[in-house]
């Protein structure tokens, strides 16, 4: 009597049970993995967008203009420096982004909802978002009495401005402890003048063309050198043959 080999039909059922099993858990690790993925994605555009607004932050403060501006007639006070902080605002001389020259700019804490979000703003008008969705904003100027909660009318710019922020619960978002120090000194004394200074450009006209008429000079000085040492190098005549060694 001759038999065939194959499967029974509980051995198919107990193998198509075996790979549903596998199955179930391949596609659990890999949603696993793509969802750690995406968090480990978006923790890092949060601490990205965080790093960004940083160091947006210390570039300007660290540049800050301490220009001095002018006392009102009659009265006997030092000049002040144009640098206006309080716990939720700082206006201030600073570099404009993308130039070179100083504007007025303008840190602002503003609502948005029931959270808070970071201005700012230039002297034309122009603003823009820094940060949005943030629980709290806090700024501090650290002076001979230690910190404090505003900086105004002061004749020296602070030593550290210390920016705190706090986020949401939930919100990946994290913000070290910021800590800039303005790195330009008032002792240069630079007095804010508005009126237009025509003579100032014309000194500075002068300047440049002085420094060129002096490079000329070396240049001609540096090239009469070269002809009388080609003069003197002609009147010794050759130099006498050298006999190898």
């Amino acid at each position: 009597m001759r038999t065939e080999s194959g499967f029974t039909l509980i051995e198919l059922l107990v193998s198509m049970t075996l790979l549903g099993l596998l199955f179930v858990l391949l596609f659990g690790g890999l949603r696993f993995g793509m969802r750690a993925w995406e968090h480990s994605a978006a923790n890092a555009d949060a601490s990205d967008s965080v790093r960004t607004v940083q160091g947006f932050l210390r570039s300007e403060i660290e540049q800050a203009c301490p220009r001095r501006m002018p006392v009102a007639a009659g009265q006997s006070d030092p000049p002040r420096v144009r640098f206006a902080g309080s716990p939720r605002s700082l206006v201030f001389l600073g570099p404009i982004p993308g130039g070179a020259a100083c504007s007025t700019v303008t840190l602002l804490v503003v609502p948005d909802g029931r959270l808070q979000r970071i201005d700012f703003r230039m002297r034309d008008g122009a603003r823009s978002q820094l940060l949005g969705r943030v629980q709290s904003v806090a700024l501090a100027y650290l002076g001979r009495n230690g910190w404090q909660g505003g900086w105004d009318a002061q004749p020296d710019l602070p030593a550290l401005v210390r920016v705190r922020v706090t986020f949401p619960a939930g919100d990946a978002r994290s913000w070290p402890e910021l800590f800039i120090a303005p790195r330009i000194s008032a002792e240069a004394d630079c007095t804010y003048d508005p009126r237009p200074n025509p003579a100032g450009v014309a000194d500075g006209r002068h300047a440049v063309a002085s420094g060129f008429r002096t490079i000329g000079r070396r240049l001609a000085l540096v090239a009469g050198r070269a002809r009388r040492l080609g003069t003197r190098s002609a009147a010794r005549g050759p130099s006498p043959p050298t006999t190898p060694c």
